[in-house]
């Protein structure tokens, strides 16, 4: 059967046992994720998130380009300072 499958979508029996896992592997993810079991199924989930990124797209979209590199960079900076506190934590213990 998985010979069967792997020719018919010119795959080999690896790249289609990998592509097979990976879309079976998001699917239970989608399944059981938070947005999934509190709006009951999984279509209303995918609308929800397809509207979120909608959202997120216009929203950046009316951000100006020095204010996304000034943002840009307050992220940085704290996950700069997020790392380094850590490395320091970890040489005085």
């Amino acid at each position: 059967m998985l010979l069967a499958y792997s020719k018919e979508f010119g795959l080999t029996r690896v790249e289609f046992t990998l592509q097979a896992l990976r879309h079976h592997a998001k699917s239970l993810r989608l399944q059981r994720s938070p947005t999934t079991k509190a709006l009951g199924s999984e279509e209303a989930a995918e609308q929800f998130a397809a509207a979120q990124s909608q959202l997120a797209r216009e929203r950046w979209s009316q951000v100006s380009p020095e204010e996304r590199k000034a943002r840009m960079k307050k992220v940085m900076d704290a996950r700069w300072t997020k790392k380094k506190a850590a490395k320091k934590d970890e040489g005085t213990k």
